[in-house]
């Protein structure tokens, strides 16, 4: 039998959560009532937002940790006085491509922003 979990968007199985929770929302979206659709769209809005910002630190995370940045920081908190400055320009480059990516991938959204508009799509009943 599947176990079902409660959340703010209802209930689930685990298999549910990823790829098809979009869509989910979206037609929670369209069956609200008219003058709930602000409300909706509002907490749709906000789970967008915290879901990317768990992306980004995710990825940001990723990249720092396969550079080597992790470990070698590891090194320098546990051993300071051995092989100082190769660790601190290993942390130091896995840093700065951590946060290189990062900005990138912003401003990927910020010339998206640019392309979408101000406008909203109106939605269906």
């Amino acid at each position: 039998m599947t176990e079902r979990t409660a959340s703010s968007a209802g209930t689930h199985t685990p298999g549910e959560i990823g790829a098809l929770a979009g869509w989910k929302q979206l037609v929670k979206l369209r069956s609200a009532n008219q003058e709930r659709v602000r409300d909706a769209r509002h907490v749709l809005d906000v789970h967008r937002r915290e879901n990317g910002q768990s992306v980004s630190v995710a990825l940001a995370g990723a990249i720092f940790a396969s550079l080597g940045g992790a470990a070698a920081g590891l090194q320098l908190s546990l051993h300071p006085t051995t092989h100082v400055s190769a660790l601190q320009q290993i942390f130091s480059n896995a840093f700065h491509v951590a946060f290189i990516t990062c900005a990138a991938i912003a401003g990927i959204g910020v010339l998206t922003s640019f392309v979408r508009g101000k406008g909203r799509v109106p939605v269906q009943n």
